[in-house]
């Protein structure tokens, strides 16, 4: 230090992260509880979740087991009064008293959080009972309360249940089912799922009207292998890839799977028309039809979306989609590809419109039944898979052979067909890749069943 300067000054350590902090970047607020279920639920599954606190739900208090917890639980839900245009009327006083205690200890440093066991006690209770008094949220469509839910969801984007929480901080959806062993936040919770930002969106998709029917815990799948023969001159070598620089010393390239003769509308719709009529003479009605990876164009598409609604079906697809508004990409033979990006399309018109007179459909206006969602990796063959499938001829064995598709926006789409039943698509690696898409999300939501589509079959080593 030079002569007559004057010290340094050490930079004061950062301030604790506290309740109060915690609350305020969900909702923005901490005088009033929440009004809102899903909002409170948000609330407290945060804290729980970045603190561990979720851990002192196996003792609530002296004399008052899990059983008892849940009939209290489910008693104060029923007091939370609620019209059917959402507007909160009343909200039960025990949930006012337990909200203020957690704001009473507002100034408390998070990391000090799961060693208080009276905070974290009051944080299970506020989340047990917002999530109670949101049961059938998402998920009905017969009770006027939760048909208003699913309009609030549609506004949402189909992202989250909440009025007033910041959705890159925290959002809530639905859920089908609580781990049964174990102890983490998931198992605190039969009907609400705490949805944290993780590069992928959790989108869910619920009718705004479903009538019921008498076969509604049935449903019937008809599988469509498509196409019916390929050829390795299907699989086509990809240079000038946007944004990737490719040269003849690279230790990668980029493949297409671009079929060389385009299918026939008409001779693919008469064979899938047939496909149906047999599954019907063999189950009685069909529910879902099924294509794999990559098995339609965009025309083929059109016609099978014509058919299955009008059989009450809904369709699941992998689709050859354009990208529109880019510049063809060109194959090493010179070639142009017509299309190249790797998506599955789910239309759910056919089967959600069933029951409904035409006059009636109006109702469903508002609703996005066709939704396509993006594959978000790419597939790697190397030079074992490359001969296994017999594409020698096409695609060089002393390369790493990438599938060329667009990464785009990375979204998982949740589909409730009734009140037990929800799915989920995946494409092919979406599946088996270790990221939120494979883990976290799915886990979250629980969902009944994932349905992965594939293009290649078991790799047998014989």
């Amino acid at each position: 230090m030079a002569l007559g300067e004057e010290p340094a000054s050490t930079p004061s350590p950062p301030r604790p992260w506290t309740i109060k902090d915690a609350i305020t970047s969900v909702i923005g607020m901490v005088e009033e509880v929440p009004s809102w279920p899903p909002d409170l639920y948000a609330v407290a599954a945060t804290i729980l979740a970045e603190t561990g606190g979720y851990v002192h739900a196996t003792h609530l208090g002296s004399g008052c087991g899990i059983e008892t917890w849940n009939d209290v639980a489910r008693s104060l839900a029923s007091e939370w009064v609620i019209k059917d245009d959402l507007e909160v009327e009343c909200i039960p006083g025990e949930v006012q008293n337990l909200w203020g205690e957690l704001i009473s200890r507002h100034d408390l440093d998070l990391s000090k959080v799961p060693g208080d066991s009276r905070i974290c006690t009051t944080l299970v209770k506020l989340l047990a009972i917002a999530d109670e008094c949101s049961a059938g949220f998402g998920i009905d469509t017969n009770d006027p309360i939760c048909r208003s839910v699913l309009v609030l969801l549609a506004k949402n984007r189909s992202a989250s249940l909440t009025k007033n929480v910041r959705l890159d901080r925290a959002r809530v959806l639905p859920k089908q089912h609580t781990p049964q062993t174990g102890l983490t936040l998931r198992s605190l919770s039969h009907h609400l799922a705490l949805i944290r930002p993780r590069g992928v969106s959790a989108i869910w998709c619920a009718p705004l009207v479903f009538k019921k029917r008498q076969d509604e815990d049935i449903i019937n799948i008809l599988i469509c292998p498509w196409p019916e023969t390929t050829s390795e001159a299907d699989f086509r070598t990809v240079f000038s890839v946007p944004d990737h620089q490719v040269s003849n010393n690279s230790v990668h390239r980029f493949f297409c799977f671009d079929p060389k003769h385009p299918d026939d509308k008409e001779a693919f719709g008469s064979k899938l028309s047939r496909r149906v009529a047999a599954g019907k003479r063999i189950c009685g009605d069909i529910h879902l039809i099924v294509f794999p990876e990559l098995s339609l164009s965009e025309d083929c598409l059109s016609v099978a979306r014509r058919l299955a609604n009008e059989h009450g079906a809904m369709l699941v697809a992998g689709v050859r989609r354009r990208d529109k508004g880019k510049r063809p990409l060109k194959c090493a033979d010179g070639d142009e590809l017509g299309a190249t990006r790797n998506t599955c399309f789910v239309d759910s018109q056919g089967l959600f419109a069933r029951g409904f007179e035409k006059n009636e459909l109006d109702t469903l206006s508002g609703f996005k039944f066709g939704e396509f969602q993006d594959k978000h990796h790419r597939w790697s063959l190397d030079w074992r898979q490359v001969l296994q499938y017999g594409l020698g001829s096409r695609l060089p064995t002393s390369r790493q052979c990438w599938e060329w598709t667009p990464i785009r926006e990375r979204r998982m789409h949740f589909w409730t067909i009734s009140n037990w039943l929800t799915w989920a698509p995946l494409i092919c690696e979406d599946l088996a890749r270790q990221d939120p898409l494979q883990t976290s999300i799915p886990e979250e939501l629980a969902p009944n069943l994932v349905m992965a589509l594939l293009m290649d079959g078991p790799q047998l080593s014989k």
